[in-house]
């Protein structure tokens, strides 16, 4: 599993949870007022296996956290991902920078 985390200078959370829903089809979506969890199964024929990809968007104080994971892509005794879990992770900061440079907001990596 990988998980990486950023922090957002907005809270406009809708806003950014509708972006992510018009670029990726999730397979699960619940919302509220202070959280959002968006959550899509992927066959990796690389790996031959199913991923399971995440996003969690938090409204804290006057910040969007977002933790993305990828999970369970890995195969064989060792349980290699040969990359897939990072290249969703790639994928979504991707869209994030984007997003934040056209919205004009600062976007924070907590962790990689």
């Amino acid at each position: 599993m990988k998980v990486s985390k950023v922090k957002m200078s907005t809270r406009n959370l809708d806003d950014l949870v509708n972006y992510f829903v018009d670029q990726i089809q999730f397979d699960y979506e619940n919302h509220s007022e202070e959280i959002s969890i968006l959550v899509k199964e992927a066959f990796y024929l690389r790996t031959s296996s199913t991923q399971n990809n995440m996003l969690i968007f938090k409204r804290s104080g006057n910040h969007i956290l977002v933790d993305i994971i990828g999970s369970a892509g890995g195969t064989g005794l060792l349980n290699f991902s040969w990359g897939s879990e990072a290249s969703f992770i790639n994928k979504v900061m991707h869209l994030l920078k984007d997003y934040c440079s056209l919205n004009r907001i600062e976007l924070e990596t907590l962790n990689d």
